[in-house]
């Protein structure tokens, strides 16, 4: 420990460090480990993998060729995210930037000025940048269907910038974001999650924008004077954690997924006119699956599509099985082929339990399917009952199924909720919606911080 601190005192001092000490630092902890196993007895084979962060972001300046982007560390779970295929116009000199944050692709163009984006990896779907089939494997495709790794950003003029860290060890990380926005002066710096936010540097501050996509607590963003969330209940939550009303944002995810023609039910055992509820989810308890399997037993002829993985399935299958619902049930995994799959569906069923925003919602508007989901705070605050979908008490069996019933036997009830809800994805979700508004907010803080550069309140 008095090595670590030692080697960022030094770091911090000079202001830069020789390979060999930053790479002393980064494998200190390891080597901490290590001792301490050695010492205790404990055996090496079986053990966690070491934890370490990625951090990714970008810098962004108008103008083609002399656009300058920035990786950096931060920190941001990606239980699953795409970034589309840059596209520029040489005609309007637009940038395409793109940043990966949790569950998307971020794109920005005509930015009137530079950007700094940070965001990382869950250390449990840690990405290695250079192996692209580590991230395919994670479901980490683009929507025109290659890995984030291919995306040109050396062809568009990108530099990036990637630091691991570990907890005992944040020093090259902070190093590095401090050094890149010292260097590049950007306009405004955009921390995606609460790991992100705590490596802002103060003296950005009056230019930091903090995004949460969960509760997180506001001393997570404390070199923040910009907050967002993504729905108007955690907005609310900021504002009570004690930020300034006037400088916090709704500023919500969109549908990063593309129409695709239906996948074919026969690859998936499923009869072609047996009704099918889809659900994409995480296999935990948070997604209140086992709701979705119960409500599923009281619905006969109904198949389920379930296309996620995580530590449940075991659980979850022994559920099917003994409810007897086995032969109609289809647990697919991770899937990369969301848009086919939402494509063959009859209705999507969304029954979390707890879902900040849950991007699920609209990616059924965007695929033109009737939604049934759970009253999680984020679905409850985003959708209107009977109107766009149907909304349904958290962890209660018969309201799923009676819900998923109306929608499947109600012809007309599904077409308008597949309307409306098409509506509501095209007013507010689009990938081009999200862009007017983050680059409005940007402007807003950009013209602040001037103000207060030139000494105006």
């Amino acid at each position: 420990e008095g090595l670590r601190r030692g080697a960022a005192q030094h770091i911090s001092r000079a202001g830069g460090a020789d390979p060999s000490l930053l790479l002393l630092l980064l494998e200190l902890p390891q080597l901490l480990r290590a001792a301490h196993r050695r010492g205790s007895g404990v055996r090496d084979a079986p053990r966690r993998k070491h934890k370490v962060r990625s951090v990714h972001g970008h810098a962004v300046r108008r103008g083609g060729a002399s656009c300058r982007h920035t990786g950096l560390p931060a920190a941001a779970t990606a239980e699953r995210c795409g970034a589309a295929t840059p596209r520029t116009s040489a005609a309007e000199g637009d940038v395409m930037a793109h940043a990966v944050a949790r569950r998307r692709g971020l794109l920005l163009r005509r930015c009137s000025g530079r950007v700094i984006c940070c965001a990382a990896r869950n250390s449990a779907r840690r990405v290695v940048r250079h192996r692209p089939c580590k991230e395919r494997k994670l479901g980490l495709e683009g929507a025109a269907g290659a890995s984030v790794a291919s995306v040109p950003f050396t062809a568009a003029g990108v530099e990036r910038i990637t630091a691991p860290f570990d907890n005992l060890g944040r020093a090259p990380t902070s190093h590095a974001i401090k050094a890149a926005a010292d260097r590049l002066q950007p306009d405004v710096l955009h921390y995606w999650m609460g790991r992100a936010g705590t490596f802002a540097p103060p003296k950005w501050k009056a230019r930091s924008l903090g995004w949460y996509g969960g509760y997180y607590k506001l001393s997570r963003f404390k070199n923040c004077d910009w907050h967002a969330g993504m729905t108007k209940d955690l907005v609310r939550h900021i504002i009570e954690e004690g930020a300034d009303p006037e400088h916090v944002s709704v500023l919500s995810s969109y549908a990063n997924i593309e129409r695709a023609p239906p996948i074919d039910r026969s690859l998936l055992q499923t009869p072609e006119n047996a009704p099918v509820a889809l659900a994409l989810a995480r296999l935990h308890w948070k997604k209140g699956l086992d709701v979705l399997l119960k409500a599923a037993a009281e619905l006969p002829g109904v198949y389920v599509w379930i296309a996620g993985t995580g530590p449940l399935e075991a659980d979850l299958k022994a559920q099917a099985a003994g409810l007897g619902i086995s032969d109609r049930v289809r647990f697919l995994g991770w899937r990369t082929d969301r848009a086919a799959l939402l494509a063959a569906c009859d209705v999507v069923a969304f029954p979390s339990r707890y879902e900040p925003f849950g991007n699920v919602t609209i990616e059924a508007w965007a695929s033109r399917k009737a939604l049934v989901v759970a009253d999680a705070a984020g679905p409850a605050a985003t959708v209107t009952h009977e109107e766009n979908a149907l909304l349904v008490p958290k962890d209660d069996v018969e309201a799923l199924r009676i819900a998923l019933k109306r929608v499947l036997e109600d012809a007309d009830l599904a077409q308008r909720l597949v309307e409306a809800g098409e509506r509501a994805y095209e007013a507010s979700f689009t990938k081009t919606a999200f862009v007017r508004t983050s680059m409005a907010l940007y402007e807003k803080i950009i013209r602040r911080a001037q103000s207060l550069e030139r000494g105006e309140r």
